[in-house]
């Protein structure tokens, strides 16, 4: 929660809400048809609302990095335009975090005084870890090699070419994810309509048995 900057105490309540709620409707099924069948119906409720509440910390934290890979290519495509005219790594770093947003902007300035403080490549590998990404791991290696090797047109021509097949993985990986959050949101609607049509079959069939009995 803290990850995602999300107030911990108004998490604990939306859960609690909507555990109330899910309990609720089930005791008032329970009272209204006096039958305890409709515990399993609370039972079920309680693990689906409480699987999707965390499930959406996976997904917030997952929607997070995409977004900040996104960006990453983006800011290093100024990052590039740099480094081409002679600019510095660390002096393209500070100009292309011109404009960055918010959460990007920060991760930058952290790896800047990283660097200040530590001249290795860790501060390189360890930035490009964050994003749980191989390829941008290599175009932090390949911009390490430019600092420590130089300006030579090999290192540079290689960050380019190791940097455009991170924007050609990117491009498709993001196609990718808009058809996965599709089959997800079917998934949870399919799920959640189940779990209506559940409920709806126990109150159509106490009612028959009622009906029944009556008779």
């Amino acid at each position: 929660m803290l990850k995602l900057n999300l107030n911990p105490k108004k998490e604990f309540l939306k859960f609690l809400i909507g555990n109330l709620i899910v309990i609720a409707l089930s005791i008032t099924l329970i009272l209204i048809f006096q039958s305890l069948i409709y515990l399993a119906v609370l039972v079920i409720g309680i693990l689906l609302y409480s699987y999707a509440f965390f499930y959406r910390y996976d997904q917030f934290e997952e929607d997070k990095r995409k977004r900040l890979e996104v960006e990453f290519v983006e800011v290093f495509s100024y990052l590039r335009i740099y480094l081409i005219n002679k600019e510095t790594v660390y002096s393209a770093l500070t100009k292309a975090n011109e404009y960055t947003l918010k959460e990007m902007n920060n991760k930058i300035n952290e790896f800047l005084l990283k660097i200040d403080e530590d001249k290795s490549i860790i501060p390189f590998l360890e930035f490009g870890k964050y994003f749980h990404n191989k390829t941008i791991e290599e175009v932090m290696i390949s911009l390490y090699q430019m600092v420590d090797g130089g300006y030579a047109d090999n290192y540079i021509n290689q960050f380019i070419l190791v940097f455009e097949n991170l924007r050609k993985r990117s491009n498709e990986e993001n196609l990718h994810n808009r058809y996965k959050k599709m089959n997800n949101l079917n998934l949870i609607t399919l799920v959640g309509s189940g779990y209506l049509m559940l409920v709806m079959l126990i109150v159509i069939v106490t009612v028959i048995g009622e009906m029944t009995n009556g008779f």
